[in-house]
């Protein structure tokens, strides 16, 4: 998620530059948000699951991207961060590539509503079993259909382990 984080950061840095010197802010990085994720996860024998819930806090729409929410079908990105005792587990999932995101690409998030998604962590991520404890948070960048700039959203930590 780092190398994701990077990029975002690099895009807007690059958008600065041609459009004159401006903050992450003034390019729309929002960093509260009214939308919540709420990750839980599951062991069933050799799989693990990533049960996602997105919950929209106030009276008005929101949209999440379909693709970084998971929403678009099968997960297709590295939208967790997961760790085995502290170190970063390799993504071994696909990675779609495509153009910017149109109308079409987003989710229509009512006001106080939810949405939930499910992910199999097994299938995008290196997760072995052993002695050790997995680590593992939602996080993804986010646009707006009608207007440039992105928004962070992440999930609380949570730990599991996947015996042999």
């Amino acid at each position: 998620m780092l190398t994701s984080r990077l990029l975002a950061s690099l895009v807007l840095l690059a958008s600065s530059l041609a459009g004159g010197c401006r903050t992450p802010r003034e390019e729309g990085v929002v960093n509260e948000t009214p939308v919540t994720a709420h990750l839980a996860v599951t062991v069933s024998g050799s799989q693990v699951f990533a049960d996602l819930t997105f919950h929209n806090t106030s009276a008005q729409p929101v949209y999440l991207d379909k693709l970084m929410a998971g929403l678009a079908g099968p997960v297709q990105s590295k939208l967790f961060e997961v760790t085995k005792n502290g170190e970063p587990v390799d993504y071994i999932g696909p990675m779609a590539k495509r153009a910017a995101p149109g109308p079409g690409d987003y989710f229509r998030l009512n006001a106080e509503d939810s949405v939930r998604t499910r992910a199999v962590l097994t299938e995008l991520y290196d997760i072995r079993p052993g002695d050790h404890v997995y680590r593992v948070r939602y996080s993804a960048f986010h646009g707006y259909p009608d207007k440039p700039g992105i928004w962070d959203l992440e999930s609380k930590e949570t730990s599991f382990r996947l015996e042999r």
